[in-house]
């Protein structure tokens, strides 16, 4: 992809504009969403970003998450003060696009809260489809046993086909795990629990911690197996390995139509913290 319209030129980004990225999106005022190292570091691989520029300046950018495939994340977008938003837009996100479906994507979305950003996603044809709900408690909070018969484990290397399958039973496509992202979490070095009944995997839990912070990263459950207290039991699981590191206060999200999970959460004494935040979706046209 390489276009240029008047003085501008859209491209693809390489590895070699991590820093111009970070830089767009640290200064400007129309800038959203985050951009980390590791996403960077992956860029023309795991992740793709789409710049304008004009002249050597870089003065626009759309970074995406591309692991879940086929569906991605806008995981951050920045515009220079100096430009036109609404000029700009026009040039980068049909490039995008266009980027987008070149990587097998079907379906974009993007979370977060940035008024400008949802603005002009909005008028771009994205909608909102959901909600994102963020809860924090501290350790010293109540605790459910859950399943007496459940057995919870530490995963093997080898179970991360279970853990995918389970995954994708648990949760529709915009929210999905699959086996990259799976991966790429374990490499972080966090705690992944299966729950086993009758000696089958019904449900796992992913949790991870830094220093006095922790969190719930994923609990999923196989539909057929809800409503027989196996959450609270991967999710005591997960209270007792962070208690173990020490940690003080735990966060998750959830989606805001999923009331059962948001249920389960404040009977552990979870509490909500912050807004919703809108998670507007478009699908690509072929």
């Amino acid at each position: 992809m390489h276009e240029t319209t008047q003085e501008l030129t859209i491209r693809a980004a390489t590895r070699s504009d991590r820093l111009a990225i970070c830089t767009l999106l640290q200064q400007a005022w129309h800038s959203g969403g985050t951009a980390r190292w590791d996403q960077l570091d992956a860029l023309e691989a795991d992740c793709g970003a789409v710049l304008v520029c004009r002249g050597t300046q870089t003065v626009g950018f759309c970074l995406f998450d591309l692991r879940a495939a086929p569906v991605a994340r806008l995981s951050a977008a920045a515009i220079a003060d100096r430009e036109n938003v609404g000029s700009i837009w026009k040039e980068l996100w049909p490039a995008s696009e266009q980027h987008l479906r070149e990587r097998g994507i079907r379906f974009v979305h993007y979370i977060g809260e940035a008024p400008w950003l949802l603005e002009v996603l909005q008028e771009h044809g994205f909608q909102q489809v959901n909600t994102l709900i963020s809860y924090e408690r501290t350790l010293e909070g109540p605790e459910l046993s859950g399943h007496p018969h459940v057995r919870v484990r530490p995963a093997r290397p080898e179970d991360l086909s279970t853990v995918e399958q389970i995954d994708a039973a648990s949760f529709p496509l915009l929210w999905r795990y699959p086996r990259a992202m799976l991966e790429a979490a374990l490499r972080s070095n966090p705690h992944l629990a299966i729950a086993e009944l009758d000696r089958r995997p019904v449900g796992y839990a992913l949790s991870t911690f830094e220093g006095e912070e922790g969190q719930v990263v994923r609990l999923a459950v196989l539909p057929e197996y809800r409503r027989q207290a196996i959450g609270s039991r991967l999710l005591m699981e997960a209270l007792s390995h962070l208690r173990r590191g020490r940690v003080r206060r735990l966060s998750l999200n959830t989606q805001g139509d999923n009331t059962a999970a948001q249920k389960l959460y404040e009977r552990f004494g979870f509490r909500r913290i912050g807004d919703e935040l809108p998670v507007l979706e478009k699908a690509l046209e072929g």
